[in-house]
């Protein structure tokens, strides 16, 4: 589609409802015209699969994650998982506890891939598993977010921390709750029309520890483009806000450094 123009967030606000329609099912159509390798995608993926299976099962002895609501996810793939972030290795028993061995995409800082950090970052790209940011520029942030996008319209499933860092905005009975949640993921829900899953995980990573490591799967979302997209990322914010109390309400812990990089711990 060599003539189609992308709208800014502005202009598409602008448009009445019915061109919204209109205009994001023609969006939809030029991302599947871009550029794409399917069959590196496709061999990533079976390298993923293949090392989750063996992963889950050490994740799972170590960390002993408590799963609560895993029906609600769908079977197939298609999915954009979005959870909220409190540590670096989140995404670990939120897959072995709930996702299993579904390929799986997510947007990771550019800075994963330094020295620092060069083991994580090797493990992410060795299975295809990271979508590399460059969250210093715009344009990197946009590159990645198309990405995504293009991996859910070739039937991928991608996860979304969309407070982008780890961060505490307020406490709720001395739990930190997300930070405000940037649009990305429902921008992509929108464009392709993939159902979000809304997950809150609570921990403290004490490893041989039941109930230590709580995710739960909260209700499913769906969007349509007629949708206002602040209004759904403040309706996917509360559905983890909720689940995170439920957590709290439950019994379960919690655990988020403070401003003097030590930790404390959070129970009822």
């Amino acid at each position: 589609m060599p003539d189609f123009i992308v709208l800014s967030a502005d202009e598409i606000e602008r448009l009445s409802n019915q061109d919204k329609i209109q205009y994001y099912g023609q969006l939809k159509e030029y991302y599947i015209s871009l550029p794409f390798d399917v069959e590196k995608m496709q061999r990533q993926e079976k390298r993923y699969v293949r090392t989750i299976n063996t992963f889950s099962s050490l994740v799972n002895a170590l960390c002993r994650p408590t799963v609560i609501n895993k029906e609600l996810i769908p079977d197939g793939n298609g999915f954009i998982f979005v959870a909220n972030h409190l540590g670096s290795f989140d995404q670990f028993p939120i897959i072995a506890g709930a996702i299993g061995n579904r390929p799986l995409h997510s947007m990771m800082k550019n800075t994963l891939f330094t020295a620092k950090e060069l083991f994580r970052g090797y493990l992410f790209d060795f299975l295809g598993a990271a979508v590399p940011v460059d969250v210093s520029t715009p344009e990197g942030r946009a590159r990645a977010q198309d990405t995504m996008i293009q991996l859910i319209l070739h039937g991928s499933n991608v996860m979304y921390f969309p407070e982008g860092t780890r961060g505490t905005l307020k406490k709720y009975h001395d739990i930190p709750l997300p930070l405000e949640f940037k649009k990305g993921a429902v921008v992509n829900a929108i464009i392709t029309g993939a159902t979000i899953i809304p997950i809150s995980i609570n921990n403290d990573y004490r490893l041989f520890r039941k109930n230590h490591i709580v995710v739960r799967v909260n209700e499913p979302l769906t969007v349509n483009p007629a949708d206002n997209v602040e209004n759904i990322v403040d309706e996917l914010r509360n559905r983890i806000i909720k689940g995170i109390k439920q957590n709290q309400e439950d019994g379960f812990t919690i655990k988020r450094k403070n401003t003097k990089n030590k930790w404390i711990y959070y129970k009822i």
